[in-house]
């Protein structure tokens, strides 16, 4: 299982390059850093069970809308129709 980060976090909104807002605690957070127990993931392209990582990091191809398209891992995937959340084995 992959490291929970805060910019995983559907709790976590941006604000630079370098940090976030937490939205439970309103402080800013390493963009970066470790999550917290309160945790939530956010629906991202490489969280989705139709995404396929390619050799360069943050990039693969989306399978889900017909023909397979290349897409970075890290697009918020909040509204996609083929949006389905790859399960922890």
């Amino acid at each position: 299982m992959e490291k929970c980060k805060h910019n995983d976090c559907l709790n976590c909104e941006s604000v630079d390059v370098m940090k976030g807002l937490c939205l439970l605690d309103e402080q800013f957070v390493p963009f970066d850093g470790d999550g917290c127990p309160r945790f939530v993931r956010k629906p991202k392209c490489k969280f989705c069970r139709n995404y396929e990582a390619g050799e360069e990091a943050d990039m693969g191809v989306c399978g889900g809308l017909g023909a397979p398209y290349w897409i970075s891992g890290e697009m918020i995937a909040k509204t996609c129709e083929s949006y389905v959340e790859k399960r922890d084995e």
